[in-house]
């Protein structure tokens, strides 16, 4: 009874899990509908759009710091790897072949190759980056338990530093790459795990610094479009404090993810079923082909950027395709992935067994 109560996930993180998607989707509604709108002038709409593009990253930062969380206390299987593979051939393989048989798009030749190598072509680069991450953490979590207090403190500050304060101020990063940034998210999660800081017990406390940092990130928007009417340089990085790994994004996503884990939600069955679909989700709708059918020839967000349905039209598409993606998920899941799954346990059952009466003899 015990063991299995611990593999069951805390509801809270798993809708924390849900929460992050939603905003990765409002993000991409915001980024891949070809919103073009006048930089030498303000509008409401052009700031909404903005509003929604700025809690993409957070909800990257909010994945990363929930897996990280719970890969350090978890032991590496190599079933679940082999599991995260497949779901990400089968939706990118799957849904570009779809694409390609009912004409949704031109063949290429390129893209079906690289729809069946999905990790090491980057079709998806959040896929591809968090598959590494995964492969990494069979090292990364022993290694970070061992570490003293002074030690961990000591390396979080390292990367802080390079990757998080040196490109907020300077533009500039050390090395940075994709996966430097989550290896950096996954030492944040461990620390915040082992070692909680007094004063961030309170969740209110959490919540109010997240509200601050992130309205901090909407009025550094605001201010470089203003700046924007006048200098063209301000315009074209109106969207600079809003990448995951700026300071105001950064401070924002641990503080909302800390007002998480201090939030009492029971155990709910539905929450962790439609959070185990999340990334199902995101393997959907942000697949290359997809992604241009769905917003710019589906749902045709960009001709709404002057029309006042803007706001509900963003809202109500963003949580569609979420739901539309997680039914889609779970049919996958029991129709394809459980079954093959079960073949995989017996099988390895199997091996298991010849092996011992062969150690026997």
């Amino acid at each position: 009874m015990d063991a299995a109560r611990k593999n069951v996930r805390s509801s809270n993180f798993e809708l924390l899990r849900i929460i992050s998607m939603i905003l990765i989707i409002a993000h991409h509604y915001a980024v891949h509908s070809g919103f073009s709108f006048d930089a030498a002038s303000m509008s409401l709409h052009r700031f909404f759009v903005q509003f929604l593009s700025s809690g993409g990253k957070i909800g990257v930062n909010l994945f990363v710091l929930i897996s990280g969380y719970f890969l350090l206390d978890s032991t590496f299987r190599i079933k679940k790897a082999i599991r995260l593979f497949a779901e990400v051939l089968f939706y990118s393989a799957g849904i570009t072949v779809f694409c390609f048989v009912t004409g949704l798009a031109p063949f290429s030749f390129n893209l079906l190759i690289r729809s069946f190598l999905p990790l090491s072509s980057s079709i998806y680069w959040f896929a591809s980056v968090y598959f590494a991450l995964y492969l990494l953490s069979a090292f990364l979590a022993p290694a970070l338990r061992a570490l003293s207090r002074k030690r961990l403190s000591s390396l979080w500050l390292l990367l802080f530093v390079i990757w998080c304060v040196l490109p907020t101020f300077t533009g500039q990063g050390v090395a940075f790459s994709e996966l430097g940034w989550f290896l950096f998210l996954f030492v944040t999660a461990v620390y915040l795990k082992r070692f909680p800081t007094p004063l961030l017990e309170k969740r209110k406390r959490c919540f109010w610094l997240f509200l601050f940092f992130y309205v901090l990130m909407l009025l550094s928007v605001l201010t470089f479009e203003l700046l924007g009417m006048k200098y063209a340089v301000f315009a074209e990085n109106e969207d600079f404090f809003l990448a995951m790994h700026r300071l105001p994004a950064y401070a924002a996503s641990v503080f909302l993810f800390l007002t998480f884990t201090k939030l009492k939600v029971k155990t709910c069955k539905w929450i962790n079923a439609i959070a185990s679909c999340t990334f199902g989700v995101y393997l959907i709708h942000d697949h290359p082909l997809l992604s241009k059918i769905l917003w710019c020839n589906l749902l045709q967000s960009a001709q709404l950027q002057e029309n006042k349905l803007l706001v509900l039209h963003a809202l109500g598409s963003s949580l569609l395709v979420f739901l539309i993606g997680t039914a889609m998920d779970l049919v996958r899941q029991r129709l394809i992935e459980r079954p093959l799954l079960m073949l995989y346990d017996r099988l390895a059952q199997r091996i298991h067994n010849r092996l011992r009466v062969q150690k026997v003899k």
